[in-house]
């Protein structure tokens, strides 16, 4: 009887092998498949036009082709399309995906064999990694200074009514020199130093900065702040002289604005104080910023619904926030300076809108 047992036992196993190495079972015959590209570590953008993917192994037949982030599946990039070896995805991928290191690309064949890509990345633009922007929802302000508004000036009237109809995005900090000189190639900066805004920079050599970012990133519209922009996202919804208070004996603009009076006459790397209540950084202070409208003289005739004000006196343009070589009434809100356009100095500089 124990005999009898080991010979089944023998045959049953010799049928096995059989059965394992003459491709009776389709599933376990399939060769493996080792994706080679996007390779580990690679970085995608979502504004190129195309994602090329390759792969060695599987059946001869169609695979199936998706994206995946960890064990996600996002999207079907392909189906039952040709087994090449190559496959081009005519993306771009959907902004909605949020940059990440962690995209993964799935391969499978007609008999359920399965390969996968290491780690890659799909970052969301081409423009400098520090290149942050807040969103400014919309609403309405008051825009300018009341009479009664110590050190104001007649420029600031009359007070008007804003209304946006649209949300727009503003860059958190100013430009610095370090997205300066990724963009455009060089520094014209008087206080050098990459983490802190460029100036010496004239209204004419921002709009060549904003056509380059353009370039960067063709699924947004990116340009100057129209003046009632640039107030509005300065208040962030207050109505005080400062957008941190009152203020009435200048004790607290330290915290919050690098001015005449702690500066030390120079610049200062962005983001180093506190930012107003949107998060925005050095929107008083540091260096002025261009904005896109020309000078008038006074709020008569302005928009009202957030457009940038032209025609005015074409070589003269609107500088906003004060700088580090003013004392604090320049911080004000509502502080307006005109300026030719043509002006390069080192108190002036700019942040983007991003629509």
């Amino acid at each position: 009887m124990f005999y009898r047992l080991n010979v089944s036992l023998i045959v049953l196993t010799a049928g096995l092998f059989f059965f394992l190495n003459c491709g009776i079972n389709p599933a376990n015959s399939a060769e493996d498949i080792v994706v080679t590209q996007p390779s580990s570590g690679s970085t995608w953008t979502i504004y190129e036009t195309n994602l090329p993917i390759s792969w060695t192994g599987g059946k001869s037949g169609d695979v199936s082709i998706s994206l995946y982030i960890g064990d996600s599946k996002l999207e079907t990039i392909a189906n039952s399309t040709s087994n090449s070896g190559n496959y081009t995805w005519l993306g771009p991928v959907p902004d909605t995906y949020a940059p990440d290191t962690n995209y993964r690309i799935k391969i499978e064949d007609g008999v359920g064999k399965v390969g996968w890509s290491e780690n890659f990345e799909i970052c969301s633009s081409q423009l400098p990694e520090d290149m942050e922007f807040i969103t400014v929802p919309a609403g309405s302000f008051d825009m300018g200074a009341p009479i009664e508004e110590e050190s104001s000036n007649d420029n600031e009237r009359p007070v008007h009514t804003v209304t946006f109809d649209y949300s727009f995005e503003i860059m958190s900090t100013e430009v610095t020199q370090g997205m300066w000189l990724e963009v455009m190639g060089s520094n014209p900066s008087y206080f050098t130093d990459l983490d802190r805004p460029v100036e010496m920079v004239d209204w004419y050599d921002c709009q060549e900065f904003v056509n380059e970012v353009n370039a960067l990133d063709p699924y947004h519209t990116y340009r100057l702040p129209s003046e009632s922009e640039w107030e509005y996202s300065c208040r962030a919804g207050t109505s005080t002289r400062f957008f941190w208070g009152e203020d009435p004996f200048e004790t607290e603009i330290d915290a919050y604005a690098w001015y005449s009076g702690n500066s030390e006459e120079s610049t200062h790397p962005v983001a180093e104080i506190f930012p107003n209540p949107l998060g925005l950084y050095d929107i008083n202070g540091n260096v002025y910023e261009w904005c896109q409208d020309s000078y008038h003289v006074n709020y008569i005739g302005a928009p009202a619904d957030g457009s940038p004000w032209m025609n005015g006196e074409d070589s003269i343009g609107v500088l906003r926030g004060g700088c580090w070589f003013n004392d604090p009434a320049r911080q004000r809100s509502a502080n307006r300076c005109d300026q030719n356009l043509n002006l390069k100095i080192n108190r002036l500089g700019l942040r983007l809108v991003r629509t």
